[in-house]
């Protein structure tokens, strides 16, 4: 092979090195700053959760106060009560344990170090594209930005990624004429694994309402009455 053949192949292999560390960089920039806002809106809906639910308990305490119920009603309160004074415990105990707060901050800290990674990448002249050395050298920057956070993006953050730019997974995902059938399936699979979570809270906030209409206007466990004063 001659010397201008290698010249050419040494050119090819640094610009698809280029090509490649830019793309990577983009995705995981882009992948964590969705997973802080991700993460700041299941924080968001959790306390709001947790508000609602202790609403409920408080609403279910005082209905005692308004109406007479018999034995069943009043036990079917207790249970109401119970059930969703279970769900804010557990629902408390998720939160803090999952640390949603203090991981999203880390990961948008970790996406802000990426994202200047990537502002040095687009800045490159042609020349620079095709050294090695330097690309080596942002290679290095944009691990140590890896490194740096102790949390990874999940697997959905990526996943939105794939259907917000489909053009930086060219051969590695559908592209064809139906795409745009493919990203808007992409970001509602996003969405139910989003709040896929919620799903036992709003079984527990539609079932207190419908037992509480059922205990106190369909008379369902005995006659209920006004309190006279």
């Amino acid at each position: 092979m001659s010397d201008k053949q290698n010249d050419a192949c040494d050119v090819n292999s640094n610009l698809e090195s280029f090509l490649d560390l830019k793309r990577r960089v983009e995705i995981t920039k882009d992948a964590r700053f969705q997973a802080n806002l991700r993460l700041e809106r299941r924080n968001k809906y959790s306390y709001f959760i947790i508000a609602v639910l202790s609403l409920f308990v408080i609403i279910i305490s005082l209905v005692p106060n308004i109406f007479e119920f018999p034995p069943a009603g009043s036990q079917a309160l207790l249970s109401l009560s119970i059930i969703n004074s279970v769900f804010i415990i557990i629902t408390t105990f998720l939160e803090a344990s999952g640390n949603f707060v203090h991981r999203g901050e880390q990961l948008h800290r970790s996406a802000r170090k990426i994202s200047k990674v990537f502002n040095k990448i687009i800045l490159l002249t042609p020349e620079e594209k095709l050294n090695k050395q330097k690309i080596n050298e942002l290679q290095e920057e944009y691990q140590s930005a890896l490194d740096d956070c102790p949390f990874n993006h999940e697997n959905i953050d990526y996943d939105l990624i794939k259907a917000t730019k489909p053009s930086l997974f060219k051969g590695r995902i559908y592209d064809g004429d139906c795409n745009w059938v493919v990203i808007r399936w992409r970001r509602l699979k996003y969405k139910t694994k989003e709040f896929m979570w919620t799903f036992p809270h709003i079984v527990v906030f539609l079932g207190t309402i419908l037992s509480l209409w059922w205990i106190i206007f369909e008379n369902g466990l005995g006659q209920v009455s006004l309190r006279m004063r």
